[in-house]
């Protein structure tokens, strides 16, 4: 009987976890991007992870500005690349593109952002 009652405890422990509320798991990814000069321009951030694919991502429009700062929220934890690219002449292509600590447009050589399990990061891009 003690048996049954710590298996029935067990499958009970799991059962909680499994259905645990997902935002104990989650935080906020932001940060800067910087342009070398004020424009009016389009963003976007991606999250990434190590196959490049997006987790999460924002948008916006800026006007007559060299900076603007960007949120994502409800984002898992785990490692990522944060990806972002600027169309600053509305063409529909990047015109600035980059990857937080990578060089310009190159990624770095594996995942670098760590996003922590609650709360707020902080993840700088200059152009």
């Amino acid at each position: 009987m003690e048996k049954y009652l710590a298996l029935l405890s067990g499958i009970a422990l799991i059962a909680n976890f499994s259905g645990c509320d997902a935002g104990s798991t989650r935080a906020t990814v932001t940060g800067t991007l910087k342009l070398p000069g004020a424009a009016t321009f389009t963003y976007y951030v991606w999250v990434e992870n190590d196959t490049y694919a997006a987790v999460a991502e924002t948008s916006g429009v800026v006007v007559a500005s060299p900076t603007v700062n960007y949120s994502i929220s409800d984002v898992l934890y785990g490692t990522y690349y944060i990806h972002a690219w600027v169309d600053d002449d509305a063409d529909g292509y990047a015109d600035h593109e980059g990857y937080y600590g990578g060089v310009v447009v190159n990624p770095p050589s594996e995942p670098n952002a760590v996003v922590p399990s609650s709360g707020t990061v902080v993840f700088d891009i200059t152009f």
